[in-house]
């Protein structure tokens, strides 16, 4: 009876590490993506604009696969020119969401409708890991 234990740890074992690595990956970039999504959430917003929406989002977003993007953004209603808001932001520093990110950070401001204003970063891409969200 103790090898029949023994056997089904060590058959069961390779799965165990594998859920294990998927796993962790999966909550590391959601750090990542929380760290990164912070960078605009937390900046200060310029006056005349209130914040509709919050959204970020880890994948393969751009591209065929095998590295992860991080995207955050802000819906924003505004009662000042988008110039201003461009302006505001422009200052802003993005770092990047891993640290073994490439240097594709970005930022964009773009009118949604006349009030509102999406403001977005990106980074592209990361290592993906075992995260399936990045095949």
């Amino acid at each position: 009876m103790k090898i029949v234990k023994w056997i089904a740890i060590i058959l069961a074992s390779p799965f165990a590490l594998l859920f294990l690595a998927v796993v962790l990956h999966t909550i590391l970039n959601n750090f990542y993506l929380w760290s990164f999504s912070s960078q605009i959430f937390d900046y200060p917003l310029p006056k005349g604009v209130e914040i509709i929406s919050k959204s970020s989002e880890v994948g393969v977003l751009t591209g065929n696969g095998n590295h992860c993007d991080f995207v955050a953004s802000l819906e924003v209603r505004s009662s000042v020119p988008i110039e201003n808001i461009k302006s505001h932001y422009s200052n802003m520093t993005i770092q990047p969401a891993t640290t073994g990110s490439s240097t594709e950070q970005g930022l964009s401001v773009e009118l949604i409708s006349p009030s509102v204003v999406k403001i977005e970063i990106w980074d592209a891409p990361g290592w993906s890991g075992f995260d399936f969200r990045c095949t």
